[in-house]
C-alpha cells in the first residue's frame, strides 16, 4: 500500500513538475527581447529538464512488464545524457549572467563542458552493458554497479558549478547569487533523500530552482531594458540640446549682417547675382532651422547641397577662394550639418588668414570598413587644443564630434600645422550606419 501510494505521489509530482517547466519554458522562449542571447542556454536547460522528467515518468508508467525492457532502458539514458548536459547549460547560464557586468574567460565553463561532454560520452559507450542500469527479469529498473560513479560525477559537476558562482562574485548582485547557489545545492540536498522517497524531490528541487533562475533573467532583462531606456533618454536629450547649439552657432549675427550687406550691394550693382544670393542664402537658413527638428541622419548628397549653399554665399564675399568637390563615394548617411561647419572653420580660420586666395577640398571615399569624408584646406592652420578649449572660436565642431558618435559610432578627428593648413577626417563604420546605393551627391 505505502508503495502505491509513493507511486502515486512521485507521478502526480512529476507531472506538476513537467507542467510548471514548461510554462517557464514557454515563457522564455517567447522572451524575444535585444538580451535573448542571456536566456539561450537557460531555455535549453529548461528543455532538458522537461525531456528528462519526461523520461523518468515514462519509467514509472512501462515498469512492470518485461516487454518494455528496451524502451526502459532508452528512458534511462535519456535521463543520463540530459543530466550531463545540464551541467554544461548551468555553466553557460553563469557566464552569461557574470558577463553583463565584467569580462570573464570563457577557459573553466569550456572545462565544465568537457568534463560533461567525457561523462555523457562515458554512458553512452557504457549503455549496452548492465555496468550502470539494467532491467531485471520482472521489467523494473534497476542500478548497475557503476550508477554510483556516474551520480557521483554529477554531484561534483554541481559542485564545482557552485565554486563558479563564488568566482564570478564580483559581478553578481547578491540576489543572483543567492539564485544561482539554490539551483547547484538544492538537489544535492534532495539526493540525500534518496534512500527514503527517490526521484520527486530532486526534480522538485530543480524546479523550483528554475523557477528562481527564470525570475533572476526576468529580473536583469528588466533592468537591461530600463537602464537602455535611460541611456536612450539621455541621448535625445544630448542630441536636442546639440541641434539647437549647432542651429544658432551656424547663424552668427555677423554672418547674417555680412550676408545682407553682401545682398544689398548687389541689388545696385547685379540685381541677378543678389537673387542668385538671396535664393542660397534662403535654403541655407532653411536647412539650419530643419535640422532643429531633426535627429535622424541625413544622406551624403542633402548634406553636399547645403555645404554648396554656405559656399556659394561666402564665393560672393570672397571670389578668390576655391572650393573643389572629389566625392569618390556615395550611397551613405551622416548626421545633418556635420559637413558645413568643418567647411566654415576652413574658410573662416584657415583661408582668411592669407594675404589672398585658398582651397577648400571635400573628399568623400570607401573603404572595407568605413565611408570616409575628409575636408582639407591650404589655410594658416591652428593648434588643435583650441577646438575644445573654445568652442566659439571654432564653430560647433564639438557637437558635430558628438553627434557623428551619438547617430553613427563614427569619429572626427583633425589634424593642423600652423602655415600649413587643417585636415578634418569623419569616418562612419559601415557596420553601424544605414546605407543607399542610389544616393547621389552630385
Amino acid at each position: 500500500m505505502y508503495l502505491n501510494s509513493l507511486r502515486v505521489l512521485n507521478v502526480g509530482i512529476l507531472m506538476f513538475a513537467i507542467a510548471i517547466m514548461t510554462t517557464i519554458f514557454i515563457c522564455s522562449f517567447t522572451s524575444r527581447t535585444r538580451l535573448f542571447y542571456l536566456l539561450k542556454p537557460f531555455v535549453a536547460l529548461v528543455a532538458m529538464f522537461i525531456v528528462m522528467m519526461i523520461a523518468e515518468l515514462s519509467i514509472w508508467f512501462l515498469e512492470g512488464n518485461p516487454a518494455n525492457a528496451t524502451l526502459i532502458r532508452i528512458c534511462c539514458l535519456t535521463i543520463m545524457l540530459c543530466a550531463g548536459t545540464i551541467g554544461s547549460l548551468y555553466s553557460a547560464c553563469l557566464y552569461n549572467m557574470a558577463r553583463i557586468r565584467k569580462h570573464y574567460s570563457s577557459l573553466p565553463t569550456k572545462v565544465i563542458v568537457f568534463f560533461n561532454f567525457a561523462l555523457c560520452a562515458f554512458v553512452i559507450c557504457l549503455s549496452g552493458t548492465d555496468l550502470i542500469f539494467y532491467v531485471d527479469e520482472f521489467g523494473y529498473y534497476q542500478s548497475g554497479p557503476y550508477y554510483a560513479v556516474i551520480e557521483l560525477s554529477i554531484v561534483a559537476g554541481l559542485l564545482i558549478d557552485t565554486l563558479l558562482v563564488f568566482y564570478y562574485r564580483e559581478s553578481l548582485p547578491l540576489r543572483n547569487m543567492i539564485n544561482l547557489l539554490i539551483f547547484a545545492i538544492s538537489p544535492i540536498c534532495a539526493v540525500l533523500l534518496a534512500p527514503i522517497w527517490y526521484p520527486a524531490p530532486v526534480y522538485m528541487a530543480f524546479t523550483i530552482s528554475c523557477f528562481l533562475l527564470y525570475n533572476m533573467f526576468v529580473s536583469e532583462l528588466t533592468d537591461r531594458f530600463n537602464e537602455t531606456e535611460k541611456q536612450l533618454a539621455e541621448i535625445e536629450k544630448t542630441l536636442a540640446e546639440n541641434r539647437i547649439s549647432t542651429m544658432m552657432s551656424q547663424i552668427q549675427p555677423h554672418f547674417i549682417y555680412n550676408t545682407l550687406g553682401t545682398v544689398e550691394y548687389l541689388c545696385k550693382t547685379n540685381p541677378e547675382e543678389a537673387a542668385e544670393l538671396v535664393h542660397d542664402f534662403t535654403l541655407y537658413l532653411r536647412g539650419n532651422f530643419t535640422e532643429l527638428d531633426s535627429i535622424n541622419v541625413v544622406s551624403l548628397g542633402q548634406e553636399i547641397k547645403h555645404v554648396e549653399h554656405y559656399v556659394n554665399i561666402e564665393k560672393k564675399r570672397f571670389p578668390d577662394i576655391e572650393v573643389i568637390y572629389d566625392l569618390k563615394a556615395n550611397g551613405f548617411y551622416l548626421p545633418a550639418l556635420s559637413i558645413q561647419p568643418l567647411v566654415e572653420n576652413s574658410i573662416k580660420h584657415g583661408l582668411m588668414g592669407l594675404e589672398s586666395g585658398g582651397t577648400v577640398t571635400i573628399s568623400t571615399y570607401e573603404t572595407d570598413k568605413y565611408y570616409g569624408v575628409s575636408v582639407s584646406d591650404n589655410g594658416v592652420g591652428f593648434n588643435v587644443e583650441e577646438i575644445y578649449a573654445d568652442k566659439n572660436k571654432h564653430i560647433g565642431i564639438s557637437n558635430v564630434k558628438e553627434r557623428i558618435e551619438l547617430l553613427t559610432k563614427g569619429t572626427l578627428g583633425i589634424k593642423s600645422e600652423i602655415n600649413k593648413g587643417t585636415i578634418a577626417e569623419i569616418l562612419i563604420p559601415k557596420s553601424g550606419g544605414v546605407t543607399n546605393e542610389s544616393d547621389s551627391c552630385r
